[in-house]
Formats: structure tokens, sequence, C-alpha cells
């Protein structure tokens, strides 16, 4: 008899367009592998044109009334970002080192680094002289 590794079941994800959660206009998914071990750690859909021009569309019409957010507004959503990135930072990280193969605690110790630029940016946000551009 062959023993046979247990093999956690693999997460199939969607991509967001438009807000709304959908799979590949071809239906086609492509496994990710960790680097590090070969191992599928997911199933994402392979996007392609089709897909491509839909985010294109989809991100012209949010700008529509994105575009006439105030600088507080956008501040504030950069920074309900960045508190939720903060909150997750073990749970990403730990994804982060299982998809780029790195070690976990450096791929931890990424996600301060993300927090603080999207804690900046939503400072900058407020500077729309471009002050803060020397940083």
């Amino acid at each position: 008899m062959t023993d046979v590794l247990d093999r956690p079941s693999v997460k199939t994800y969607r991509q967001l367009i438009g807000g709304e959660s959908v799979e590949a206009a071809g239906g086609e998914t492509l496994d990710i592998e960790n680097p590090a071990n070969g191992q599928v750690i997911a199933s994402v859909p392979a996007s392609g044109a089709e897909d491509v021009d839909r985010a294109v569309n989809a991100a012209a019409k949010a700008f529509e009334s994105w575009k006439t957010t105030t600088p507080q507004d956008r501040s504030l959503i950069l920074l309900k970002i960045a508190d939720s990135l903060e909150e997750r930072a073990d749970e990403l990280g730990r994804l982060e080192s299982q998809n780029a193969g790195k070690p976990v605690g450096a791929a931890i110790d990424e996600m301060t680094t993300c927090v603080d630029l999207f804690r900046f940016f939503a400072g900058a946000a407020r500077v729309p002289e471009g002050l803060a551009a020397t940083e």
C-alpha cells in the first residue's frame, strides 16, 4: 500500500470587477503554486483581454463618482484600508509567504510597511498641492 499525503483543499478565487465577484470570461483558471515547495495553494481566474476590458470599463465608470470625492473622504478610505490590513497582517503575511515562497516572518513584517504606506498616502490625500511628494 502506498501512503498518500493529505492535501488541504485548494480554494478557488474569483476576480472583483465593478464591485462583483466574477469568473474569467473564458471560464478558465490557473493553479497558483508555492515556489518553495511546488504545492498548489489556490486556483484563480485565467483572465484575458475581455476581463481586462471589463475591469477598465468598470474603473472608468467608478472614476466618475470618485473624482468628486473630497480629500477627507479619500483619506478616510485609505485609512480604513490600512486598518483592515493591520487587523489581518498575520493572515496576509502567511498567504504572501506561500505565494512568494519567502520566510513567514519576513512576509508578516512586510505588512507593517504596507500599512504604513496606506497611512502615508491617506495623509498625502489631504495635501493636494503635492507638498508631501518629496517623501
